[in-house]
């Protein structure tokens, strides 16, 4: 047999027996793992506080918690809207609060200032008997495909040549399980992360365990369970408010506050109990952590102890030279750091950018560190950028991504300067380019970690290797990381 014959037997083999598993089908090949636990641990000295989660992992056959079953209420099948959805009062709509409350809807500010009729509260046989122009559409009633329509052709009876038109019938007529009025696998809000972890006996509490993290001044602190510990933004991309046009531009568009606080929601985790103030703060940073938790007995503890790492330091990109900034690069991590505030270099809290062709919209940081995140907010109200605003900031994550110094080399700015080896490094970061899409007010943070969560998040290791977690029970090694996490930021306009 030749190798063209062995080739075209080896492809027959392959892509004629195709055949979808259901991964519970594998559930006996598991059927003696036990639940591991899985921590991650952090302190925020920025925010002088520290959050622990202690969690179980879970099987990827156990189908327990994927039951298509909307188990936090935030499934909305259909709904009853007039003019536009997610839109303002257009023709046809309520106009005034008095129409609004005569066809038992709620009138409600929307974020721009107007207001608008909400008919949430409307069944499809008001909707559709109303004299106003209302429809009923579907909102997350759109079938397992999670889309609107039969845009990936489920049941294959598009024609080639409608493949390519997206308003071709076969495209655009209901999937499996759209307008059914259940909930099913694979649509919006249903499965979704919140309820994965907080409508789910991952979380360990109060009644599993007992935490505490210990400084090296022999002062610790205990830490409790909270349902409502921390907030989780899930979303990401700018925001972007309807104004009926239809013209809004945002990768999230909403409409009221309500579309906003969906969001984010809460979740569940471990918060410091009545700690000292100042326990966590950076003010001495020659101080270490440890962590302790006694889970049911088994007995969790950090491998090393933890010190805070220095935050970067935003400065501007005229002073990245060996006479300014390179005349810091001696000594200790704090005299480097002294030496940097003593001569000024730190940037001030806000900057301001313009959009042009030319225009070099960085911003240049430096940091004794190699590794870091860096995450960019956006407020869409412009509220954190006006000095004379009365209203709080309102931050909202845009993107993040891991960062890391330039390696050393002839064309790159450390100091000192190749080939010797760099002690203070820098790196920049693209604010904006020149588009008007970019206008507002945004903020940009940069992240420092100690070496616990550094070698846990930048690790493409095992999640049980002992180089990339550094937490033990005895001889074993638990899932997750023990760290310390500084931070650094600066708000600038785009203008």
């Amino acid at each position: 047999m030749n190798y063209k014959n062995i080739f075209i037997l080896l492809s027959i083999l392959l892509f004629s027996c195709v055949e979808e598993l259901s991964i519970t089908d594998f559930s006996e090949d598991y059927s003696d793992y036990e639940r591991e636990i899985r921590v991650e641990a952090s302190i925020l000295p920025h925010k002088d506080t520290a959050i622990i989660r202690i969690d179980q992992s879970i099987l990827i056959t156990d189908d327990s918690l994927f039951d298509c079953i909307d188990d936090n209420y935030n499934w909305v099948g259909s709904g009853c809207v007039c003019g536009q959805y997610g839109g303002f009062p257009l023709e046809g709509c309520p106009g005034s609060e008095a129409d609004c409350d005569n066809v038992g809807g709620e009138w409600t500010a929307t974020l721009i200032g107007d207001y608008i009729c909400i008919l949430d509260k409307l069944s499809e046989e008001e909707c559709n008997s109303n004299q106003y122009n209302f429809n009923w559409e579907i909102i997350d009633d759109v079938g397992i495909d999670g889309l609107p329509g039969d845009p990936t052709d489920e049941n294959e009876n598009c024609e080639p040549d409608e493949l390519s038109d997206e308003n071709s019938l076969c495209l655009t007529e209901p999937s499996e399980g759209e307008g059914n009025g259940v909930p099913d696998c694979g649509e919006p809000n249903v499965d979704e992360l919140e309820e994965i972890t907080e409508q789910s006996d991952i979380h360990l509490t109060n009644d599993n365990c007992s935490v505490k993290i210990t400084r090296s001044d022999d002062k610790e602190c205990q830490f409790k369970f909270n349902e409502d510990a921390g907030s989780m933004y899930n979303a990401a991309g700018l925001i972007g408010f309807a104004n009926g046009s239809g013209c809004e531009i945002g990768d999230q568009i909403v409409l009221t506050q309500k579309d906003l606080d969906d969001l984010s929601y809460n979740y569940g985790a471990w918060i410091p109990d009545n700690c000292s103030t100042g326990f966590f703060e950076n003010s001495d940073l020659d101080l270490s952590y440890e962590l302790y938790i006694d889970c049911d007995g088994k007995i969790i503890t950090s491998k090393e102890p933890e010190k805070i790492p220095y935050p970067v330091v935003f400065v501007d990109e005229s002073d990245v030279n060996e006479d300014a900034i390179g005349s810091c690069a001696i000594g200790s991590e704090s005299e480097i750091h002294d030496c940097l505030k003593t001569n000024e270099f730190e940037l001030d809290e806000q900057q301001a950018f313009s959009i042009c062709d030319d225009c070099d919209n960085r911003l240049t940081y430096i940091s004794t560190s190699v590794w870091y995140q860096a995450i960019q907010y956006n407020d869409p109200f412009g509220n954190s950028c006006d000095d004379e605003s009365d209203e709080e900031d309102s931050w909202y994550y845009y993107h993040g991504h891991p960062a890391v110094a330039y390696p050393p080399s002839e064309t790159t700015n450390h100091f000192p300067p190749y080939p010797n080896t760099p002690v203070i490094y820098t790196n920049e970061e693209v604010v904006v380019s020149n588009s008007s899409f970019d206008r507002g007010c945004y903020r940009y943070e940069m992240l420092t970690f100690s070496d616990g969560y550094k070698n846990y998040y930048f690790s493409q290791l095992d999640l049980k290797d002992p180089e990339r977690s550094n937490l033990r029970s005895g001889n074993e090694v638990i899932i997750g990381s023990f760290g310390i996490i500084n931070s650094k930021s600066i708000d600038f306009i785009i203008e």
